[in-house]
């Protein structure tokens, strides 16, 4: 059987295909090595930027493993400041490692307007480690703005921070809320605060009640306080 003209037309349409794809194929290389050749610069400083961020921050986790937060934070800082959000929290806990919590609060907040997580969550926690810094530092009314931002993810140890911090500015009402709050929740330890809430109102009976159910959850200022308020009664 011969070649029939549908034959030689569909040839012709299989060849014709072919030609125009290597044309792209062709166009595509040229435009592609002109683009390389005009940005070879910014393709080569972008690569080393990626590359330095990378090292600078494992040998920074490195340190930071090995509890060298002096030398790591300061690898951290830089990293975070070349686009690296991750490092900020890392930074932070340079700082709060070595006692510098309002420092370790500012970077905690900078982390915190970031897209860091994608989990709502994980910014409750965050909120609670801010606020924590805050406390620490001796800066009660930031320290309870970020607690009751964490207590927003029904966060137990939030509101038991709350309950601290209403008690260290003299809202022992407030205070006494947040502990129960904290306690119904299931964290024990706000048994202690809670005490200290009754004995500041005078009630030593309730005091020493929120005391003893604290130290037998494991509390030992609660165990302490305890032995001094029965100490305190005998005598």
């Amino acid at each position: 059987m011969g070649i029939t003209l549908k034959d030689r037309l569909d040839d012709v349409e299989y060849k014709g295909r072919r030609l125009i794809w290597l044309a792209i194929y062709v166009a595509t290389v040229v435009a592609i090595g002109f683009f390389l050749h005009n940005n070879i610069g910014s393709i080569y400083k972008f690569g080393m930027s990626i590359g330095s961020i990378f090292c600078k921050s494992q040998y920074a986790k490195s340190l930071f493993d090995g509890e060298d937060y002096s030398d790591a934070y300061p690898l951290f800082a830089e990293v975070s400041d070349e686009g690296y959000d991750n490092a900020l929290i890392y930074a932070g806990i340079c700082k709060e490692r070595l006692g510098e919590y309002a420092q370790a609060a500012e970077l905690y907040e900078q982390a915190y307007q970031t897209d860091i997580y994608s989990n709502e969550s994980d910014y409750y926690t965050l909120a609670y480690s801010i606020a924590c810094c805050y406390f620490n530092s001796g800066d009660y009314i930031n320290a309870l703005s970020w607690a009751d931002n964490s207590t927003k993810g029904n966060l137990s140890e939030g509101f038991n921070l709350a309950g601290w911090c209403h008690f260290q500015l003299g809202d022992t009402n407030s205070a006494i809320d947040s502990f129960t709050t904290a306690i119904d929740l299931g964290y024990t330890e706000g048994l202690y605060g809670l005490g200290c809430c009754h004995e500041r109102n005078g009630d030593k009976i309730l005091a020493a009640d929120c005391y003893r159910q604290a130290a037998q959850a494991g509390s030992q200022s609660a165990k302490e306080r305890l032995e001094e308020l029965e100490l305190t009664e005998g005598q």
